[in-house]
């Protein structure tokens, strides 16, 4: 908290009168494990927990198909598209592990040595920011108030293994891929539509 309101990106909310109630307290940590399933083109499918500050884990689940999308909140409330498919988009942050290419438009990357993880051969990155760069909107992995990222890179797909947010050198986000296969067969039904 102290850092993003170092950096701007915090201000202290306004007080609210006792009898209107209080104001959430913020999670001094939150977790997420994500299961992705990409069927190429335009299938996407993943399974989300979200656990903040060790409390019980939150699931989301979600299906894509092209620019259809359905989303199973926690509380098992579906929100879709699937009437209207060009009226709204959506995507989960670690889409962008999967296409990494708009990095290119915010990061300066250079080539930090090879490595392997996981069992897969890597290239290690590290990135600064570029300054006027063509996207007004950093991808959701990318905080802005981070002063460089560092990333290990599939040698074969291109695909991000990891991705890291460092301040002053110390790590204060990151998204990993921890178990990954290809080319395996995916059941067709954990594509189809959310209800």
């Amino acid at each position: 908290m102290v850092l993003l309101k170092e950096r701007g990106f915090y201000q202290e909310l306004p007080a609210i009168p006792p009898e209107e109630g209080r104001w959430l307290r913020m999670p001094d940590e939150s977790r997420a494990a994500t299961r992705i399933w990409i069927e190429r083109p335009g299938k996407l499918r993943w399974e989300s927990d979200h656990r903040f500050s060790g409390d019980s884990p939150e699931t989301t689940v979600g299906v894509k198909d092209g620019e259809r999308f359905w989303v199973r909140d926690p509380e098992g409330e579906v929100e879709s598209n699937a009437d209207r498919p060009f009226a709204t988009q959506m995507s989960i942050p670690e889409e962008l592990l999967f296409e990494p290419a708009p990095l290119l438009a915010v990061l300066r990357l250079q080539l930090d040595g090879e490595t392997h993880v996981r069992g897969r051969a890597a290239i290690g990155i590290h990135g600064t920011r570029r300054h006027g760069g063509p996207m007004s909107e950093p991808p959701e992995l990318l905080p802005w108030f981070a002063d460089e990222w560092e990333g290990l890179v599939d040698r074969e797909r291109g695909i991000l293994l990891y991705l890291g947010a460092l301040v002053q050198g110390a790590v204060l986000s990151s998204a990993e891929v921890v178990e990954i296969a290809f080319d395996e067969p995916i059941p067709n039904i954990l594509f189809e539509p959310l209800s």
